[in-house]
């Protein structure tokens, strides 16, 4: 019986925001259910959206309805490439019977809140075929603002976005002075587990609801994946809400919150979506290649990361002038580098200008990168210019030791050494130092006839 109270009186996230999109779907029919499932694995597994995100899907009459969380630094333009990827994840299997899509980016924030956009089949099929451009394509997908106003998917909206829970299968259904809401949880959870959710479950509820509401009891029914015949119910009252979160806020009390700093590497950091990513990810790069110098980068580390804060809220010519600034201090300081690196005190307490094992005679000219060779062949650290003119044998090593101790496989085994041994011929012919340029040349022709024959 509860079963079917539920199938009649539950609204589906999506049919909902299509309604109050203004589309025209009306029903779900029987396969959608099974296909809902696909479509979310598909999505989800193709790795569009950010680790974590989650999706909720459903298919009526051709059309997909696709639910998600919007990132927080995404912009206009990343949620439409992100809704033509998804696009065609889903149109690329002929078994969807799928001829556009929908995506509702809702705003965390406030996912009452979302952005619509649609995509359809013959939009993907003419990018892929060169009639549009990327530009092109970009241009002509409209974006729609829209809100909802029915509470109970304001409610399965905020449930699906708590960190705590990240529900995907969530019903809500009203009675006369109650409401319902319906979700999984593992069979073998802690009885503690169960009464946990259910208090922050009808908390969410009662909140979204609002002061003026009728309700008097949240019921909460949790049924065990697999099993939805089966399951537990905790009925909350309203006033026992607030009681309970009284008393658990003044049992929390003695727990304190520490905001600790962890020291954060330039390698370990990654450029933000927006704004001059290009030039941004070129200042990292700068950034990274002082470290690898063994030069103290803590300084730059932090003037980026309060660079990368503002690419939402900054407009471009400021923040142009920004990552120009933190560039030029950086290019500052490689030189600095460089000076001390060459001047070495003398028996007479002078200085002297020979390394040891370098065989640069000059500063290193710009090598252009060509494809995958480039300086950062082996795939994550640099290999800059100056490094290979001092030793190319000694430095190459160094990189082969660092690559293989990462990667666990030998060097000359993948094709990432090809492409470094062809880098460093390139900087050194591009430095007047042909000759020794050849080596490396026949060294990564043995290593691609090698992966060629395998």
């Amino acid at each position: 019986m509860f079963k079917q109270k539920m199938i009649l009186r539950s609204v589906s996230l999506f049919c909902t925001a299509a309604i109050l999109a203004g589309s025209t779907v009306t029903a779900i029919p029987a396969f959608a259910a099974a296909s809902s499932a696909s479509l979310s694995k598909d999505i989800e597994d193709a790795r569009i959206l950010a680790p974590g995100t989650r999706v909720r899907a459903t298919v009526a009459k051709g059309q997909a309805l696709i639910s998600t969380f919007r990132n927080q630094k995404a912009n206009d333009r990343d949620c439409k490439i992100e809704a033509v990827l998804i696009g065609k994840t889903i149109f690329d299997k002929p078994e969807n019977q799928v001829n556009s899509i929908t995506v509702y980016f809702y705003d965390s924030g406030n996912p009452s809140k979302y952005k619509s956009i649609t995509v359809t089949k013959g939009d993907v099929a003419a990018f892929g075929t060169g009639q549009v451009s990327k530009s092109e394509l970009l241009s002509s997908i409209q974006i729609r603002e829209g809100g909802l106003s029915d509470p109970k998917t304001a409610i399965e909206n905020q449930l699906i976005l708590t960190a705590a829970s990240k529900r995907q299968d969530v019903q809500i259904s009203f009675g006369q002075d109650e409401i319902d809401v319906t979700t999984a949880m593992p069979a073998n959870a802690p009885v503690r587990e169960y009464k946990y959710e259910a208090l922050r479950i009808a908390e969410i509820a009662m909140e979204k609801l609002g002061l003026g509401s009728t309700v008097k009891r949240v019921n909460v029914n949790f049924f065990a994946p697999g099993n939805k015949g089966v399951y537990k119910q905790i009925s909350i009252s309203t006033q026992q809400i607030e009681t309970l979160n009284n008393q658990v806020l003044a049992a929390l009390t003695s727990m304190t919150i520490a905001q600790k700093q962890a020291k954060v590497t330039a390698k370990d950091m990654e450029v933000a979506d927006g704004a001059l990513k290009k030039e941004r990810g070129t200042l990292l790069a700068s950034i990274q290649e002082l470290e690898e110098m063994g030069v103290g980068v803590a300084p730059f580390v932090k003037a980026f990361q309060g660079i990368e804060a503002q690419v939402e809220s900054t407009d471009e010519a400021t923040l142009k002038r920004s990552v120009a600034s933190l560039q030029k201090n950086i290019e500052d300081q490689k030189e600095r580098y460089k000076d001390a690196k060459a001047k070495k005190p003398s028996a007479d307490g002078g200085n002297n200008s020979e390394e040891d094992d370098s065989t640069s005679t000059g500063p290193a000219k710009t090598t252009k990168s060509k494809g995958k060779i480039n300086r950062w062949a082996f795939g994550f650290f640099p290999m800059p210019e100056s490094n290979i003119l001092r030793n190319p044998d000694k430095f190459l090593k160094e990189c082969v030791t660092k690559f293989e101790a990462k990667k666990h496989v030998k060097a000359d085994t993948s094709p990432e050494y090809a492409w470094a041994l062809l880098w460093f011929a390139e900087v050194l012919k591009t430095n007047d130092r042909a000759p020794e340029a050849a080596k490396y040349e026949g060294l990564a022709q043995q290593v691609t006839a090698r992966l060629r024959s395998k």
